[in-house]
Formats: structure tokens, C-alpha cells, sequence
């Protein structure tokens, strides 16, 4: 959390409230949010997402993680990133696109390593945000 909100992790009430909010996603859109799972003892490390850009109705799709700190680093970021990658051509999705903080060069990262392009400075979720597309070839 520390490039996302206001740096802090959420409380218990903070993330049962975004739970309730994303949760119809599922049924309007066919996707939402994952918790992320370590395989060796399937401890809960993070969440990721393939959700409509900054929750706008029709917007290009965004790919996004959040990890625990003492996760970061190991991969799991882009190991759950291609997996989500993978479901939207699942989904016949042309194009997807993630967005971070321009001094969350982590992220940024994996965006790169995903070979997403770099599209520019926008702002979304209010903050100027670092937005990378990909276009997805879908069969």
C-alpha cells in the first residue's frame, strides 16, 4: 500500500468495505478481484485485479496487484499479472492496460517485464498515474 491510498495498509472495516464494493463486479462484469495465494503454504500475500479502469463502466480493463511488503520482490507480482493477463484473452479482451504511481518503479517493472508499453502520464483514482497498455491477441 505504500504507493496506493494514502500509504497505509486498510483496516479490517476498510477492507471488508472494498470487498463489498467490487464484489458485484463478478456478476456485472465476469472479473474483479483475486486474493493471491502462496503455493508452499498458501498463506494469503496480496490481491490482484482485472477490473474496468478506476471503476468506470465500459473503460479498457486494468490489470493491478497489491502484495505484503515481505512479498515483494519474489515474483509474485508478475506471476499473478500473466496469469491475469492470460484470463482476459480467455475473456476475447483486446486490450488491457495497469497504471501506477510514476515513483513505483516495482510496478512499473512488472508492466515492463509483461511487455506492457508505456502510454503516458494520466490521471485516474484522482492522482497522476504511470499508464502502460498492452494489446492482447485474443483467438
Amino acid at each position: 500500500m505504500a504507493y496506493i491510498g494514502n500509504g497505509a495498509p486498510m483496516s479490517e472495516a476498510e477492507s471488508q468495505a472494498m470487498i463489498d464494493r467490487v464484489k458485484p463486479r463478478w456478476t456485472s462484469h465476469g472479473f474483479s478481484w483475486w486474493g493471491v495465494f502462496r503455493k508452499d503454504d498458501n498463506l494469503m500475500i496480496g490481491a490482484a485485479t482485472l477490473q474496468p479502469l478506476a471503476a468506470q463502466a465500459g473503460a479498457v480493463p486494468e490489470i493491478g496487484w497489491r502484495l505484503r511488503r515481505d512479498c515483494w520482490g519474489k515474483g509474485y507480482a508478475t506471476e499473478a499479472a500473466e496469469r491475469i493477463v492470460l484470463f482476459a484473452k480467455e475473456l476475447g479482451i483486446p486490450e488491457v492496460v495497469a497504471v501506477a504511481n510514476p515513483g513505483n518503479t516495482a510496478s512499473i517493472a512488472v508492466m515492463k517485464r509483461l511487455g506492457m508499453r508505456y502510454r503516458g502520464i494520466e490521471t485516474h483514482y484522482n492522482v497522476p498515474c504511470a499508464v502502460y497498455q498492452a494489446f492482447l491477441s485474443v483467438e
